[in-house]
């Protein structure tokens, strides 16, 4: 397996850095790409990598590089941006499509690319890091053991040093939310809508209990494509970078004023990470009023990342995954998240 040829899109960024180094130390040899020729180059050279200079704006060079490979990892944000062109160029190149993408409006144009991937024989996998791989597992067991769950909440939270810390990418995400004016989201009856009203509830974590608030998230599409639940809602507490982005984003002249500040915006640092355990609560019913509740702890949302985006790339290459768009429970199984690093269930 080790040898299979796979790329990392937007391999310069945070994420990207981490996936690469997380790579090379399980004895990979990725394909770094990206746009900007002088960071590609630099991250190359360190860690004696090739690397191919290209634009998702590009899609015949894209198609012509993702031809060198078998799959491509797409870390490349915002992905209402990189997701579909990347997608696209997979298809028609035969390659595999992996993403990280956390954008709820992202999930559905991937979908929409199921049959042409079917028929090309590709896997499309979206969404396969924190976002939303271990949430979307924590659903699979659920429904486990409790067949005829039709409602499901799903809340996250995290202690230590980098808990509530965003990347530049993930900062950059969330500015375009906040600048399209991303409403909270539930789906009900099978149905993504705004809820009608949007309750607080308070969540018994390992850490403690934690005050969470309905969120926007992958998971209200991941979470029914995989099990047919029709009732979900999912729940997080405000974190640090997010109240500080929103802070700035509502001045006058805001979102340009984040752009700037973006260049210089480190991330959590490696001891931050090391620092930071973060869980995902998980509770489901039915109507007759059983219910089932598990947590899963894991750790730094980033490192956690890192380390799955590489298994995903092994299972993909040793495992004959149905060729279409996938959520992470359909292609990986609800087992796979105990794999990772780090990560338990209670």
């Amino acid at each position: 397996m080790v040898g299979v040829g796979w790329m990392i899109y937007g391999a310069y960024g945070y994420t990207g850095r981490l996936v690469t180094a997380q790579a090379v130390e399980r004895g990979h040899r990725p394909v770094l790409a990206g746009r900007s020729e002088a960071p590609l180059r630099a991250m190359a050279q360190e860690f004696d990598l090739d690397y191919w200079v290209v634009s998702v704006d590009d899609q015949r060079e894209l198609v012509r590089a993702l031809g060198e490979v078998e799959t491509v990892v797409n870390v490349a944000g915002p992905f209402t941006h990189t997701a579909v062109p990347v997608a696209e160029a997979c298809i028609a190149a035969k390659a595999n499509y992996v993403d990280i993408a956390g954008d709820v409006p992202v999930v559905p144009m991937l979908f929409d690319l199921d049959e042409r991937a079917r028929e090309a024989g590709v896997v499309i996998l979206p969404s396969a890091g924190w976002d939303a791989v271990p949430t979307n597992c924590l659903t699979g067991m659920l429904q486990k053991e409790l067949p005829d769950a039709n409602w499901l909440e799903l809340a996250t939270a995290g202690k230590g040093k980098g808990a509530g810390k965003w990347s530049r990418g993930s900062v950059r995400t969330g500015v375009e939310a906040m600048v399209r004016r991303e409403p909270v989201l539930v789906r009900r009856d099978g149905t993504v809508a705004e809820p009608e009203w949007a309750p607080t509830i308070r969540v018994p974590f390992p850490s403690g209990e934690v005050k969470v608030a309905p969120r926007a998230w992958v998971d209200l599409e991941l979470g029914y494509r995989a099990t047919g639940i029709p009732n979900i809602a999912f729940y997080a507490p405000r974190s640090r970078s997010e109240a500080f982005v929103r802070r700035v984003v509502r001045l006058p002249g805001g979102p340009a004023v984040m752009g700037r500040l973006l260049r210089r915006w480190p991330g959590p640092s490696a001891s931050e990470r090391a620092d930071t355990t973060a869980y995902i609560w998980g509770r489901a019913w039915n109507d007759r009023g059983e219910r089932v509740t598990h947590v899963l702890t894991t750790p730094n949302g980033y490192d956690f990342t890192a380390d799955c985006l590489v298994r995903v790339v092994e299972r993909l290459h040793e495992t004959n995954i149905p060729p279409g768009t996938h959520t992470p429970l359909s292609a990986l199984g609800a087992d796979f998240v105990l794999e990772c690093d780090g990560v338990s269930l209670d």
